[in-house]
């Protein structure tokens, strides 16, 4: 679908103001093409949020399903990483009973 410029406008003035759906600055109901536009550009720079955040310092993947792959891959690698740290530490408190037990 396309937008004309009037539409365009209105919806990037009032994209970054918080408004009930369907309402605008003038009172006038927006289009359904401007919600759709603004929603789409709230999803656009989520992603380019994410993908900022999976790489720090390095150029954001214009492609959004590269993005998901890669936040894909960082949580399972997470999930990984807080398992073996979560052993690691139960093996650690079981080592520090144990001493008590032997040292008092």
């Amino acid at each position: 679908f396309t937008i004309s410029h009037h539409q365009f406008c209105n919806c990037v003035s009032i994209a970054t103001r918080s408004l009930r759906p369907g309402s605008s600055v003038s009172g006038r109901p927006t289009s359904k093409a401007c919600r759709e536009k603004q929603r789409t550009d709230k999803l656009n720079d989520r992603f380019v949020e994410l993908g900022s955040t999976l790489e720090p310092g390095k150029p954001v993947k214009a492609d959004k399903a590269a993005i998901l792959c890669d936040a894909t891959r960082m949580v399972i690698q997470l999930r990984a990483e807080a398992k073996q740290l979560k052993d690691t530490n139960d093996s650690l408190e079981e080592k520090i009973k144990e001493l008590k037990v032997i040292y008092f």
